[in-house]
């Protein structure tokens, strides 16, 4: 099964589900995989017009949704803004 199939599926069947479940207080999404599924859900629809690397940290529906780079081989040039989004979840 490929990636993309393989997080819609999740997406689809749980995601959403269990943000509504566990009501969390931040969203922390690390990388345009996780952006994506988000996006696809109406409220977290904005999504769409931000990149992971804008440093995006706003409150959505009734949670704040931080933005991150994934940090992995070639987004190493993005280590200073993957140090301040962490920073944002202390």
């Amino acid at each position: 099964m490929r990636l993309g199939k393989i997080v819609k599926t999740c997406t689809n069947q749980f995601l959403l589900r269990e943000i509504e479940n566990m009501k969390p207080k931040t969203l922390f999404v690390l990388g345009n995989t996780a952006r994506k599924a988000l996006d696809s859900f109406h409220k977290f629809h904005e999504l769409s017009k931000h990149r992971v690397t804008e440093e995006f940290d706003q409150k959505m529906d009734s949670c704040r949704v931080v933005l991150c780079v994934f940090p992995r081989g070639q987004t190493r040039v993005y280590i200073d803004k993957i140090k301040r989004a962490f920073e944002k979840i202390r």
